[in-house]
């Protein structure tokens, strides 16, 4: 994050452990709170395998569309 804030940029860290549904969410909303929407997000952790989309990975029921 610090080389972001150094060249201008604005940037938060939110601990998240993805295979946690109600953490995926939280920092979902943690950047919608801090930066009014969500663009895009990318996973660089866990372990490899087949790559599958935000809204496969997270339930139907949780009202992400």
């Amino acid at each position: 994050m610090h080389l972001i804030t150094e060249k201008g940029g604005e940037a938060i860290f939110v601990r998240t452990d993805v295979s946690k549904a109600v953490e995926v969410q939280a920092l979902i909303s943690q950047a919608v709170v801090t930066y009014g929407r969500l663009d895009c997000v990318h996973n660089n952790a866990g372990i490899s395998g087949g790559v599958r989309a935000l809204t496969q990975t997270i339930p139907k029921k949780r009202g992400i569309k």
